[in-house]
C-alpha cells in the first residue's frame, strides 16, 4: 500500500500531477457511488474493485496517449502489479478509517465536483486511442446516485479486465 501513499516531493509538471490525480480519484469516487456510497459494499465487491482498477489503467493510458506522464511515477504500480495483489490491497485499504476520510467523506461532500471530474475524465478517455467501456460503466452511476443518495446498487459493473489480465 505504500505505492498509494504520497509524501512531499518536487514535481516536474503540476498539470500532469493534477490530471493523474483525477485519473485516480475519479474512478475511485465513481466506484464508491456505484456501491451506493458504501465503502464496505465497495470493498466486498471484487468486480467493482477490478472495474475501478481497469478504469484507472485506462485513464493512465489516455494520459500517455496525449503525452501526459503519469505523475508521480510510483503510481505506475497500479499498472504493473497483478490484479490479484491490487484487488486484495484495495479491498483492505477501503476498509480503513483512512479510506473513510479520503474517499467516503470527500466523495460525499464534493459530489457535484466528482461528477464534473468524472465527466471530464470520460471525455479525456474517449478522445484518446483506446476503449472507454470500464470508465463508462462506472461513470454512468454518479449523477443517479447524486439524485438519490440513499439508493444502493445491487448490480456491480461488468469488469472488462480481471484476474489473469495482468
Amino acid at each position: 500500500m505504500r505505492l498509494l501513499i504520497f509524501g512531499a516531493g518536487v514535481l516536474g509538471s503540476l498539470d500532469a500531477w493534477l490530471k493523474t490525480h483525477v485519473a485516480v480519484v475519479s474512478p475511485i469516487a465513481d466506484a464508491f457511488y456505484a456501491a451506493g456510497g458504501d465503502l464496505k459494499s465497495l470493498a466486498d465487491s471484487s468486480s467493482r474493485v477490478i472495474a475501478m482498477l481497469c478504469t484507472i489503467r485506462q485513464a493512465f493510458s489516455a494520459l500517455r496517449a496525449q503525452g501526459i506522464p503519469v505523475t508521480p511515477a510510483k503510481l505506475r504500480g497500479l499498472e504493473l502489479l497483478p490484479d490479484w495483489l491490487l484487488v486484495g490491497a484495495c479491498q483492505w485499504a477501503l476498509r480503513t478509517s483512512y479510506a473513510d476520510l479520503i474517499v467516503a467523506r470527500h466523495a460525499t461532500v464534493a459530489r457535484e465536483e466528482m461528477v464534473a471530474l468524472s465527466e471530464q475524465l470520460h471525455s479525456l478517455v474517449t478522445s484518446s486511442a483506446g476503449a472507454a467501456e470500464s470508465h463508462r460503466s462506472l461513470c454512468a452511476v454518479p449523477p443517479r446516485w447524486k439524485a438519490s443518495t440513499n439508493a444502493k446498487s445491487s448490480q456491480a459493473p461488468s469488469p472488462k479486465c480481471g484476474p489473469g489480465s495482468r
